[in-house]
């Protein structure tokens, strides 16, 4: 009975000394195990979730070239890296797109030149080709029967300082800074979308910074038409022609 007591006590003894062993043979064996997994790949970046053409909209005189860009964002609002989009057009004979997004014009009309990504997001411009837009002969009847009597932009006192009458309406214009928003002119030669009246005339003076109501004031926007011909004329270089 003793002897066997003994025995046990000796067994149980020497068992906490062979725990450090068996602990680094358990961890060894724990860590080749860890080191076979394979860590999960990560996300793929978000793609793209809108495309937006700029400018969104535009007059050109036919045989005139407008360059338009794309821009990818994600839905957070960021960047797409690398993002490519294909260019169209619905009316290549009114305005043809090339693979840069340069756009020719032809024919008088509309034409809707479409940025796609390959998966499908895209965003639209529309072009307004016109076939004449000399400042005499097209622009000056414009401001002559929507703008410039009393109580306007002519008379004695018109709107803003700015006279629209016949033989004074260009020098009113082209290259003067708008009073509303003086760090852009009325009209800026060659670059309608730094041009403020133009933008008085669409309706989007308050997203460029600018202030008051569309143009004709208290009366119907132009139709688009006309609005093409001043933005033609003015992509031209504003001539007083």
């Amino acid at each position: 009975m003793g002897q066997a007591t003994l025995g046990a006590a000796r067994r149980w003894t020497s068992l906490p000394a062979a725990l450090p062993g068996i602990l680094a043979i358990a961890l060894a064996v724990a860590a080749c195990g860890e080191g076979d997994v394979t860590p999960p790949p990560p996300p793929p970046p978000p793609g793209a979730a809108t495309v937006t053409v700029t400018p969104s909209d535009f007059g050109v005189l036919s045989g005139g070239t407008v360059q338009l860009t794309a821009e990818v964002l994600d839905n957070n609002g960021n960047p797409v890296s690398g993002a490519t989009v294909t260019w169209s057009s619905n009316a290549a004979a009114v305005a043809s797109v090339d693979a840069n997004g340069l756009v020719t014009a032809g024919n008088a009309g509309s034409a809707a030149i479409t940025a796609a990504t390959n998966d499908g997001i895209s965003g639209t411009a529309t072009a307004g080709v016109v076939t004449s837009a000399a400042f005499t002969a097209d622009v000056q009847p414009i401001f002559t029967g929507n703008c410039a009597f009393d109580g306007c932009h002519g008379g004695s006192t018109p709107q803003q300082g700015m006279d629209l009458q016949f033989g004074v309406a260009f020098a009113n214009i082209v290259d003067v800074p708008s009073m509303e928003l003086p760090s852009m002119d009325r009209i800026e030669p060659n670059d309608p979308l730094m041009s403020y009246m133009i933008h008085k005339l669409r309706g989007t003076q308050l997203d460029v910074g600018g202030s008051g109501v569309q143009m004709p004031l208290g009366a119907t926007p132009l139709d688009i038409s006309l609005i093409n011909i001043i933005r033609a004329w003015t992509r031209a270089g504003a001539p007083n022609n």
